[in-house]
């Protein structure tokens, strides 16, 4: 992911970061994962993290089950479609489960869960003083919906700017299709959004 937001750094804030130098809490280094000190205009550190949807994989995990076991007995599955945004809670009871779909479920923002990760990561992030710190959350677009207009960029005084990314431009993972027992990943939009200290709204990166 640090290769994403390097490049995302280049093409929108006009920097070049230089080399990369990994600490990530090694021995006499920082806890922040990434250093750029000859990087400009100025030094950055970087800090990549995630959010996980756990009950997403579990579900995804009995549907890779379901399907597994179905094709190793030769039997014919009846289609059934689950939308994702729906808790499922119990596929293993569910027969023929063929499908997860993508759709505009009513999933919410996640402005909670962001302020929450920031807030973690605040106390590495101002390790890195006087360095510009960068938070980038790989964040699973089933835990939050893409559009950025319904979650509020984070307040810190530690993040001078944060990332938050569902995929990495090029049609890779994101919300998940299982088809006759086959994922395919298709690229969210936006895949991306970033902001800086003290604003409000998320900026969309949508190619």
């Amino acid at each position: 992911m640090a290769e994403v937001v390097e490049a995302l750094m280049q093409r929108l804030l006009d920097y070049e970061p230089g080399p990369r130098i990994r600490h990530d809490a090694g021995p006499g280094r920082l806890a922040v994962d990434f250093v750029y000190d000859d990087a400009q205009p100025t030094a950055i550190a970087l800090e990549v993290t995630s959010m996980v949807n756990h009950t997403l994989r579990a579900t995804l995990a009995a549907v890779e089950r379901h399907n597994r076991n179905e094709g190793e007995a030769g039997e014919s599955r009846e289609l059934v479609v689950v939308d994702e945004w729906e808790r499922v809670k119990d596929l293993d009871s569910a027969v023929g489960v063929a499908a997860v779909r993508s759709g505009p479920g009513p999933v919410g923002g996640c402005a909670d869960r962001i302020q929450s990760v920031v807030e973690s990561n605040a106390g590495k992030l101002h390790a890195a003083r006087p360095r510009e710190t960068h938070l980038a959350i790989w964040v699973e677009p089933l835990e939050c919906s893409p559009d950025p207009r319904l979650t509020a960029a984070p307040r810190s005084d530690h993040a001078d700017w944060v990332w938050v990314l569902f995929g990495t431009g090029q049609r890779e993972p994101s919300p998940a299709i299982l088809m006759d027992g086959s994922v395919f990943w298709p690229a969210p939009r936006p895949w991306a959004w970033y902001a800086r200290r003290g604003e409000i709204q998320w900026t969309p990166i949508v190619d």
